[in-house]
């Protein structure tokens, strides 16, 4: 966890971005639902209400994402339809085609958030949400 915080702490300082990661507040406001679609992609069952910073966001109903876009390869280790990456992958995924909201930076913390903020750091999640965040910093 501290080589997370140190690699985080210092893409900010490179960027010159003067954000740092416990400003991000995230929370959602309905419930998460999606649906297989084609191959790996599925589609959101409802419309999803969340907020960044207190700011509210909504996400129509029959959104289609990819969840997160994790290698094959590395699936036994973290699927992208992992209960606890489903929510903030379909964001990520609503703010990177649809919106100018936020840059890629700021999409890519706010993501990071949400994973912790559904527990994907507790345990030996731990690592998923590391491997997570140093693949979106690549």
């Amino acid at each position: 966890m501290v080589r997370l915080v140190s690699v985080a702490l210092l893409v900010l300082s490179l960027v010159g971005c003067s954000a740092n990661k416990e400003s991000v507040h995230t929370e959602f406001m309905t419930y998460t639902c999606i649906k297989p679609l084609i191959g790996y992609h599925y589609q959101t069952c409802n419309t999803i209400k969340f907020t960044v910073n207190g700011e509210e966001f909504v996400i129509p109903a029959h959104f289609e994402t990819d969840l997160a876009s994790i290698p094959r390869v590395a699936w036994p280790i973290m699927a992208p339809a992992h209960s606890s990456l489903i929510r903030g992958a379909i964001v990520h995924d609503w703010f990177y085609r649809k919106t100018c909201d936020f840059t890629r930076f700021e999409t890519d913390l706010i993501f990071y958030h949400m994973l912790k903020n559904d527990g994907v750091s507790r345990h030996f999640d731990v690592l998923r949400g590391e491997i997570i965040w140093m693949e979106l910093l690549q």
